[in-house]
């Protein structure tokens, strides 16, 4: 899973736009992503990596978190 901060709700907190990576072994279908700041927007995306490499992004996700 790919997944980064596209911005902050409040306007005081602007930063550098990191994007994260948390990899899951095995067919899991579920899954917690760690570091999220509330009261903010992120994007994600899911990528398969098998023995021939990493597949194609399925379609970004958007998402924000609630207020503290």
């Amino acid at each position: 899973i790919y997944y980064w901060k596209t911005q902050s709700s409040s306007k005081r907190n602007r930063r550098h736009i990191e994007k994260k990576i948390l990899t899951f072994q095995g067919s899991k279908t579920h899954g917690m992503l760690p570091g999220l700041e509330p009261f903010s927007h992120y994007t994600l995306n899911v990528r398969v990596v098998n023995g021939k490499g990493e597949g194609p992004a399925s379609p970004d996700r958007v998402f924000n978190t609630p207020e503290g």
